[in-house]
């Protein structure tokens, strides 16, 4: 296993927690804190809410750019630092156990189920008792609710499946499906572990695993064994935590697979046009500074890059973190990986074989794509392109009229207060700058017991736009985009996703 080819600016490099607001366009990692991510509910790896070798000589030259690491964390309370590496670590043990967890969850259970002998036959009652203690409903007395002697009287659930029933399953290929399906998993297992293997790389010097990766062998193997180590128990992935690994999977699609191409158009275009609007005609776009919040797996902030634009994506999930930082840095070649985004999306399948279809990754090579070298690089040639790691409202809170644009897309509906959003968002445009939003109102802490959550309409959003102090250019309601689509299934999910455009009053010299 060759070392991570990581050839976007290393942000650990030379930085200090003191703002530069005069770094060149052609140097610019803007230093910040990275946020402790244990301290949310969860890691959001919803809707907004990131074969395999390297080449030597590419490695040796390009291996001290990097996209995604943030500069060194500040000095955290003990217990802030270890809550973080359970965290990280949890997250890490969710990846490398995705095939143990899936295979049991969608094949082995489902085999087990249709195994079990039927006893619907061997029922002669139909009915099992179950003891009802002092139940009545609306005043009636229990006996009227079908309760006798003591008991209620509830239909036998069948959990078994008859021999005939058995062989119809058979006949029509169920087993060889499921056995597919778990070939598909373990495939998928292979990619998820080359990603488990760049963590071991991540962050350089503020990685929160690194007393655990230290002299660790570059094949981390010894890393895998530490992941499922008994020193590890604290850090065990939950239900929620495997249905994210399942959604990380399908944003590979909508970023980085050619099947993705549509939903971007749809959901990226329409912000990259209001940006070639407003600056495209700039001489050096490199002086035109944007951000790309929630930033998933990158595409968007390296599209906004490819324009030849200064831009820096940010995430807080730190699924997507360990995902967007693989396949931004460890790509050699266009369609080099291959997925199966769909095999444990049991409902709503049309067929075997677009259940278990496969996806290469990804349709672009990332440095083929921005044509990084390094004498490029020493001459300033190519964009600045860079992602952040952290919390919004803490990596940005001290940004004041500094970025040109912010452009975000199905991002403000992850705010608990949304206010704290734009207000933010308003304090770090230059005056002139522009903020470019696109997508629903689907709001992340709806109905989290103990968790702040404003939902705002849309008119409303509007309205404390114009109170935060924004000048609202374009709202088109007339938008809509799917959100990790899967066309070749029975069932599809459409927003309506309106595109806002909104200017911090004022202008910027270059235009």
């Amino acid at each position: 296993m060759a070392e991570p080819n990581q050839f976007i600016h290393n942000s650990n490099q030379g930085m200090n927690h003191s703002l530069n607001h005069n770094a060149e366009p052609e140097q610019f990692i803007r230093p910040y804190e990275q946020h402790n991510h244990h301290s949310h509910q969860g890691d959001q790896g919803g809707h907004n809410s990131h074969s395999h070798g390297g080449g030597g000589a590419v490695q040796n030259e390009l291996n001290h750019q990097a996209i995604g690491n943030p500069p060194k964390r500040p000095i955290q309370p003990d217990e802030d630092e270890e809550a973080e590496r359970l965290h990280f670590l949890k997250i890490a043990r969710t990846y490398a156990a995705y095939s143990k967890e899936h295979i049991g969850r969608f094949v082995e259970k489902r085999l087990n189920d249709v195994s079990k002998e039927s006893t619907a036959s061997n029922s002669t009652s139909g009915v099992v008792d179950i003891i009802a203690l002092n139940y009545t409903a609306r005043g009636h007395p229990g006996s009227q609710m079908g309760v006798r002697n003591g008991s209620t009287n509830f239909q036998q659930v069948d959990k078994g499946v008859n021999e005939r029933h058995r062989k119809i399953l058979e006949e029509i290929g169920f087993f060889s499906r499921h056995a597919k399906i778990e070939e598909c998993i373990r495939l998928n297992q292979q990619f998820l572990n080359e990603v488990i293997r760049d963590v071991m790389h991540m962050f350089q010097d503020n990685n929160p695993l690194k007393d655990a990766v230290t002299d660790m062998d570059s094949g981390g193997d010894g890393f895998f064994k530490y992941l499922f180590s008994h020193s590890t128990h604290q850090a065990l992935p939950c239900m929620t935590d495997h249905e994210k690994m399942r959604t990380t999977l399908r944003q590979f699609v909508r970023d980085w697979a050619q099947e993705g191409e549509e939903e971007r158009k749809r959901s990226y275009a329409p912000i990259l046009e209001e940006i070639g609007k407003r600056y495209g005609k700039i001489e050096d776009k490199r002086t035109v500074e944007v951000l790309v919040p929630g930033a998933g797996l990158g595409r968007l902030a390296f599209e906004v890059a490819t324009l030849g634009y200064t831009c820096q994506g940010s995430e807080w999930s730190v699924f997507m973190l360990y995902a967007s930082s693989f396949i931004l840095n460890h790509t050699l070649r266009p369609k080099q990986y291959t997925i199966y985004p769909w095999a444990t999306q049991p409902c709503n399948q049309f067929s075997q074989e677009k259940q278990c279809r496969a996806v290469q990754i990804p349709d672009v090579n990332p440095r083929d794509a921005l044509a990084f070298r390094e004498s490029e690089l020493a001459n300033g040639a190519t964009p600045a392109f860079s992602m952040s790691a952290g919390d919004f409202l803490e990596v940005y809170g001290n940004h004041s009229c500094q970025w040109d644009c912010v452009a975000s897309c199905f991002f403000l509906d992850t705010a608990r207060n949304v206010i704290e959003y734009l207000e933010l968002m308003y304090k770090m445009l230059k005056p002139g700058g522009c903020l470019i939003n696109l997508g629903p109102l689907l709001y992340h802490y709806t109905d989290m017991p103990g968790e702040l959550s404003i939902e705002l309409t849309y008119d409303e959003l509007v309205l404390v736009m114009k109170k935060v102090g924004f000048e609202i250019e374009k709202v088109d309601y007339s938008l809509e985009s799917p959100y990790l689509d899967n066309q070749n299934n029975l069932l599809s999910y459409n927003y309506k996703t309106p595109l806002l455009v909104a200017l911090k009053p004022g202008t910027t010299p270059q235009l």
